[in-house]
């Protein structure tokens, strides 16, 4: 090495920079870097897709449980139980929960649960259950 220098390759070949086969060589590392990422990035994209599609749900199912929270009592029985398609493939089903009643509520609790689906590229569903007292 000459004196004086800091590069730490000695002679002249260390100031003509890369050549062709280390330029080669060098993207072929960086394309087999992207690769091995592109899985990860493609989960992340479906499991962001799936969270926004379960709280578009939860909103529809949560929309539906404050239609009957407006209802007078005595309406919710009658109307307590149905079924419709929504825009965006989403299924929204709704009744009333067939449970014992508990000592003291009077027979005056009803408890509705609201179910959403959805059979897009990822089916799934939702399920929400609200108690309403006549009081």
């Amino acid at each position: 090495m000459r004196s004086g220098s800091t590069s730490l390759f000695a002679g002249p070949r260390s100031c003509r920079g890369l050549s062709l086969v280390e330029t080669l060589v060098a993207m072929a590392v960086f394309g087999l870097s992207l690769l091995t990422l592109m899985p990860l990035s493609v989960a992340t994209l479906r499991v962001s897709d799936l969270a926004a599609t379960r709280v578009h749900a939860v909103a529809l199912a949560q929309t539906k449980l404050e239609d009957f929270r407006l209802l007078p009592y005595e309406q919710m029985a009658v109307l307590a139980t149905g079924q419709e398609s929504l825009p965006d493939g989403y299924v929204r089903q709704w009744g009333i929960v067939d449970a014992p009643t508990q000592p003291g509520d009077g027979n005056d609790l009803v408890r509705l649960w609201v179910k959403v689906s959805w059979n897009s590229t990822s089916p799934g569903a939702v399920s929400l259950v609200d108690s309403r007292s006549r009081y």
